[in-house]
């Protein structure tokens, strides 16, 4: 689910994102790829964005019913906080395991990176303004992935989205070091596997 289409400066850090690929969609490209890496995918694109409104509904369009070993698990990687939050607390209503990926945004060092409970972060100030409206909705637990990096100023090369000030910079490394620690973090928890 994203209604964003490719742009110049997701060219260094986002999959999707290549000079011919400018302009289009997000969620087509995207699932383009992982029907070419799996055909047999059941996949749903959806490409606008999520609002308060709409969440329950694109969970149950989404999401199938439950079934007898059947596992579902929410990443969240969305840029709004308002939009972020919605999703959470309708997950934790759900009983869908979630993790939420915050703060990778204008940090360059990939090992501050951290997963932990929203409630150990410290020095993001996503998390925390997330942390703050989550526990105005009653949540107190929630798995993230953050760096503690105190962010450094972006050039601005490009005007911001609606709704946004700026666009953060994004070196390479750091979204994708978060990106496989919730990789892991998903994988690790769906099959039950335990570190010691």
């Amino acid at each position: 689910v994203d209604a964003d289409d490719v742009q110049p400066s997701n060219i260094n850090r986002q999959l999707p994102a290549l000079h011919s690929t400018v302009g289009q969609s997000k969620t087509e490209i995207v699932g383009q790829r992982l029907l070419d890496i799996n055909p047999d995918l059941t996949l749903h694109t959806v490409p606008r964005y999520m609002t308060e409104e709409d969440v329950p509904a694109l969970l149950d369009s989404l999401l199938p019913a439950p079934q007898q070993g059947h596992r579902v698990f929410i990443v969240d990687a969305i840029d709004l906080v308002s939009c972020k939050v919605d999703l959470i607390k309708t997950a934790k209503e759900r009983g869908i395991p979630i993790v939420s990926s915050l703060g990778t945004g204008n940090k360059r060092d990939a090992e501050r990176l951290c997963l932990c409970d929203i409630k150990k972060t410290a020095g993001c100030p996503l998390a925390r303004v997330v942390r703050k409206e989550l526990r105005a909705r009653g949540i107190e637990q929630l798995d993230v992935v953050y760096s503690p990096e105190e962010p450094m100023a972006a050039e601005q090369l490009e005007a911001p989205p609606p709704g946004r000030r700026s666009v953060p910079g994004s070196l390479v490394w750091v979204p994708a070091c978060a990106g496989l620690l919730i990789c892991q973090h998903v994988v690790m928890k769906l099959s039950e596997f335990r570190v010691k």
